[in-house]
């Protein structure tokens, strides 16, 4: 038995691992791989989490707005609407115009915020 791991050890310079060996380090190295990846997991749901909650406010407000056609919004909205996309009234090309509109204004006022914010 000595012999044969003595001539082994001769041959390639140490003792091949067994099969499926995993060193301390390489242990510890896959578990920061794991740690990372459940992070970069958990960041990834957060992310969505936050975007649809903002897309459901954004479209609360556009559909409370369109529900009160004589509130401020509304008619600063439909001020920016050219005379072609006002002639419709209702229906579908002037829901996408008013949404047009609408995301341009709240842009407007986030742009405001951020310029605000930064100035105090």
């Amino acid at each position: 038995v000595f012999n044969w791991f003595y001539r082994i050890i001769e041959r390639t310079g140490h003792y091949p691992a067994p099969k499926g060996y995993k060193s301390f380090e390489q242990k510890q190295l896959q578990r920061e791989r794991q740690l990372i990846e459940e992070r970069e997991k958990r960041i990834q749901e957060l992310k969505e989490i936050h975007c649809k909650k903002w897309e459901q406010e954004r479209d609360l407000e556009f559909w409370e707005m369109m529900n009160n056609p004589k509130g401020e919004l509304y008619k600063e909205c439909y001020a920016r609407l050219n005379s072609f996309q006002r002639d419709f009234k209702n229906g579908k090309m002037f829901e996408m115009a008013m949404v047009k509109a609408f995301d341009e204004i709240m842009l407007e006022r986030d742009k405001d915020k951020v310029v605000g914010d930064k100035e105090s």
